[in-house]
């Protein structure tokens, strides 16, 4: 998991630290309609995705945020503001495992369960650099996450990405993600996906 996170921030670093060799005058989003699609991988942090094991019968419990994609749809109000929806679909994890214990006769344990919510999150765009082909938004927003029931969520991050042709360009995105839950769940999340200029 560091491995991943660290490979994760040097590769924004790259990102950021092009951009800024390169700045040139900001271009006007306003008006601009765009839309994405996204793919990527959250971990899970807090108390409520934390692993345990159960010392009277060595049983090992385990639960978690996993790979999740969406899309995104935004609108330029200003020009270098631009305001969107987002529907996000994201896989959670729960394992339980045990050993078989034959002073008290029991048999191992295996289990595996998964499910796939929805979230629906409304996020702005602020642009704070940009090149003739790269640019860096910092994005933040709240929505409804389906963490067992409909709650209220907070989202905050930064976008990077690269024109590959005229209407089309990619994009990687690290989010935190903040549920106002009973156990606060919180997520770092890493996608990458591909913008359409519409």
């Amino acid at each position: 998991m560091k491995q991943v996170l660290l490979i994760c921030t040097l590769f924004c670093l790259v990102i950021s630290a092009s951009v800024s060799a390169q700045q040139m005058p900001m271009r006007d989003f306003t008006g601009q309609s765009w839309a994405t699609g996204h793919m990527g991988y959250a971990f899970g942090m807090g108390s409520a995705f934390s692993s345990y094991t159960e010392p009277f019968t060595n049983t090992e419990f385990s639960s978690g945020p996993g790979v999740g994609f969406g899309g995104q749809f935004y609108y330029g109000l200003k020009h270098n503001l631009l305001i969107g929806g987002e529907l996000m679909f994201q896989r959670y994890t729960a394992e339980i495992s045990s050993p078989p214990n034959l002073a008290l006769s029991l048999p191992g344990i295996d289990v595996s369960e998964s499910q796939t919510e929805v979230n629906l999150i409304v996020n702005t765009l602020y642009a704070v650099k940009q090149t003739h082909n790269s640019a860096i938004f910092l994005t933040g927003g709240t929505g409804l996450y389906d963490f067992g029931g409909m709650k209220l969520g907070l989202n905050t991050g930064f976008v990077g990405r690269k024109q590959v042709s005229d209407n089309v360009h990619l994009f990687a995105m690290p989010r935190l993600h903040i549920v106002m839950a009973d156990s606060s769940p919180m997520m770092f999340q890493f996608t990458m996906g591909a913008q359409f200029s519409l």
